[in-house]
């Protein structure tokens, strides 16, 4: 007689697990990778921080949209240099914290904390992989994230963990992820994405973050056609294989590998920072035991809390809401009835769940264009002090063309908006120019200048438009450069 089948609890809770279970050395990798990666995106940031965050720089953050709806206040009170080094280096800090493993619940709260100060700082700087990151750390706050691989694990007495984690906050992790790649294709409802499948080839003329790899892809439209259609199919199936509880993790290692491969193909054809690496980092938290050597049939040991139970009970409760949260949320966006009230959004942008994940929805954007600061010196010549094209001109730059810096990129993709940065980046850069120059060579005016493209077709350019934004003298001699 063959040994009696497992009771059904054993059974629900294994299929639970297959599906909202998270292997504590994943829950490591997962930790260092979104703390390493933090610290890389913080390096980039240094660069342009005075510029780009507090009130002296290229835009006054009491002026920016939302700034008076956030509940963080770190980067936004640090207006001198001083502070704001501080704050960042506070930031730098509990990022290598939590890469190690030191303190990790504290320090995760503390980059949770950090990070959705610095986002509010400047909000239209906040990208897809910005927002997708701040939601990792609030769902790692109800996580053991410490268990494995960390200077925390060291001080420990006791056989390493290995049994999965199964509760609210392992659930809505999980559900977060199938979240943003289900609800990124089910707003795409355009005919670029269905009928005309042309939607990336849009996407791959975004100036400012194309790369020169995708240069020779763009104008293959056969491909680019099939590329739009498995992407759109792929959005779909990928996150709904997630909540089939197949055994031994099968779908998950697919699920993972596609996304991984998903984002690094991003990261080739687009320039778009560290966003790929957050979302490949941050979906090694789904890695079964089956990668780790975890189903030879050793005992399983569970992960030891050490919070006492009525802060569990606590977490437990606080995770089990969010869940269910993000679940209301993202359905009403999918019904078109997204708008939350006041009070519920800043709460939502506070602890990271204000979820919309509509990238390139419900189409991409089918105009773009450039910036020029036309500058005129005092011996008469002009010069474009974005591109440094002397003289200026006010045909498109070759391809690509893009900022070094992205976080500037993005920042002066938006100053058509708003004619409060257009002055403030028009004086500072009089000021800044002048200081390091001196007679023929200072700046006499400026004037801010977007052209926009229509792009009506794939060949060739499109309709191109001038728009003059801010202009100032420098010094009373010199007329501004009209567009031409």
């Amino acid at each position: 007689m063959g040994p009696s089948p497992p009771p059904s609890g054993s059974r629900s809770r294994g299929a639970l697990e297959s599906v909202f279970g998270l292997d504590p050395r994943s829950l490591a990798t997962f930790r260092i990778g979104l703390g390493s990666l933090l610290l890389v995106d913080l390096a980039f940031r240094v660069p342009s921080l005075s510029l780009l965050y507090g009130e002296r720089g290229w835009v006054a953050t009491s002026a920016l949209p939302e700034a008076g709806e956030t509940l963080f206040f770190f980067y936004q009170i640090a207006d001198a240099p001083g502070p704001l080094a501080l704050v960042f280096s506070l930031t730098v800090l509990s990022a290598l914290a939590m890469a190690l493993g030191y303190r990790t619940r504290w320090a995760t709260a503390a980059c949770w904390l950090l990070v959705g100060s610095l986002h509010a700082g400047n909000p239209i700087l906040v990208n897809y992989g910005d927002r997708i990151l701040h939601a990792l750390l609030f769902w790692g706050l109800f996580l053991p994230l410490g268990a494995r691989f960390s200077l925390d694990a060291r001080r420990r007495a006791g056989p390493a963990p290995t049994a999965p984690v199964l509760s609210f906050g392992s659930a809505g992790l999980v559900l977060q992820f199938v979240c943003i790649y289900l609800m990124a294709a089910l707003l795409k409802t355009g005919p670029e994405w269905h009928g005309d499948a042309n939607a990336i080839q849009y996407v791959l003329r975004e100036e400012y973050v194309v790369r020169a790899s995708s240069l020779w892809l763009v104008e293959r439209t056969e491909i680019l056609g099939l590329m739009t259609r498995l992407v759109y199919v792929w959005e779909v199936v990928a996150p709904l294989v997630l909540l089939i509880p197949l055994p031994k993790g099968v779908g998950r290692i697919a699920v993972v590998l596609s996304i991984w491969i998903f984002h690094l193909g991003l990261a080739f054809f687009m320039r778009l920072g560290v966003f790929p690496f957050f979302c490949i980092a941050g979906t090694s938290v789904l890695l079964p035991a089956l990668l780790w050597g975890g189903l030879r049939g050793d005992p399983a040991v569970s992960v030891r809390e050490a919070a006492r139970p009525w802060a569990r009970r606590i977490g437990a409760t606080v995770a089990a809401a969010a869940a269910l949260f993000l679940i209301a949320q993202n359905a009403a966006t999918w019904a078109g009835r997204s708008v939350l009230p006041g009070a519920v959004h800043r709460v939502a942008r506070f602890v990271g769940l204000n979820q919309r994940w509509g990238m390139y929805a419900p189409a991409p954007a089918k105009t773009d264009g450039f910036h020029v600061f036309a500058g005129t010196l005092a011996d008469g010549s002009t010069r474009d002090l974005h591109s440094g094209a002397s003289p200026v001109s006010y045909e498109p730059p070759p391809l690509p063309w893009g900022h070094a810096d992205l976080r500037i990129a993005m920042f002066v993709k938006h100053l058509p908006t708003f004619e409060e940065m257009q002055w403030r980046v028009a004086t500072r850069l009089c000021h800044d120019w002048n200081a390091e120059h001196s007679g023929d060579q200072q700046l006499a005016s400026i004037q801010l200048v977007y052209v926009e493209e229509e792009r009506g077709s794939f060949q060739g350019r499109g309709t191109l438009t001038p728009h003059r934004l801010a202009g100032m003298d420098c010094s009373p001699e010199s007329p501004l450069p009209p567009p031409r």
